[in-house]
């Protein structure tokens, strides 16, 4: 026997998927993320640029040239 299935029905299954649906840039997003914290080093890597710029140990650029040229 085979189950009726109302356009209501339907339409509630599809508002509720659209609603915990995630974006693929938001996935993508958490995907680079999982990448990031997933290598130690770069974690490491992170913790340290973040206490550099409290500390204030930062050099300004204003071009490419001069990062590259530091």
């Amino acid at each position: 026997m085979s189950e009726t299935i109302s356009m209501q029905s339907v339409y509630e299954e599809i508002k509720f998927i659209k609603e915990h649906m995630v974006s693929r840039d938001d996935f993508n997003s958490l995907l680079e993320t999982f990448e990031i914290f997933h290598n130690p080093q770069t974690v490491k890597q992170l913790i340290k640029s973040e206490k550099d710029i409290k500390t204030g140990k930062v050099k300004r650029a204003r071009t490419v040239r001069d990062i590259l040229e530091q």
